[in-house]
């Protein structure tokens, strides 16, 4: 005697149910990190990011991509949010993100990327926008905002005297 089917069993012909048309949540998190990050600013940056730290105990957690913690410090740059308040899509806890901003405050990171991006010529906004990143991330490492200051449109900072 046959057990009696479930009320949601399917049977085996039926057919299964079409893909999601959203992407996975770690495609959705790539997108975002390729926009934030685009590729000319990641190979800029990626050269200028000091290598890890080696674990003297080993082990442990692997270590956050490089890549979506830049992106992470650039959405907390644009937007304004605290460090509190980074949303988990990043694949980084906000600590690890705050960690390796002043680690990369410390070995001149953002000068870097600033100077880079300051010679660099490509495409008008696309320059413009990396040099308004540039010059909120030093800002928010008390940095003087010197090489990459944002053009003279944005008003994102109040221009001297205002």
């Amino acid at each position: 005697m046959t057990p009696p089917a479930l009320p949601d069993h399917r049977p085996a012909t039926a057919p299964r149910p079409a893909p999601s048309p959203l992407p996975l949540p770690g495609r959705r998190a790539a997108v975002l990190t390729e926009r934030l990050v685009p590729d000319d600013l990641w190979l800029l940056a990626r050269t200028a990011i000091p290598a890890a730290p080696r674990r003297p105990q080993g082990g442990g957690q692997p270590r956050a991509d490089d890549r979506d913690v830049l992106a992470a410090i650039v959405f907390l740059a644009g937007s304004g949010c605290s460090w509190r308040q980074l949303p988990p899509v990043f694949g980084a806890s906000w600590q690890t993100v705050h960690r390796r901003f002043t680690e990369w405050t410390h070995a001149g990171l953002w000068d870097t990327l600033c100077a880079a991006t300051a010679d660099r010529h490509g495409a008008p906004l696309r320059a413009d926008w990396t040099r308004t990143v540039c010059h909120h991330i030093r800002k928010r490492a008390g940095l003087p905002c010197t090489a990459g200051a944002p053009p003279r449109g944005d008003r994102s900072s109040p221009a001297p005297g205002d």
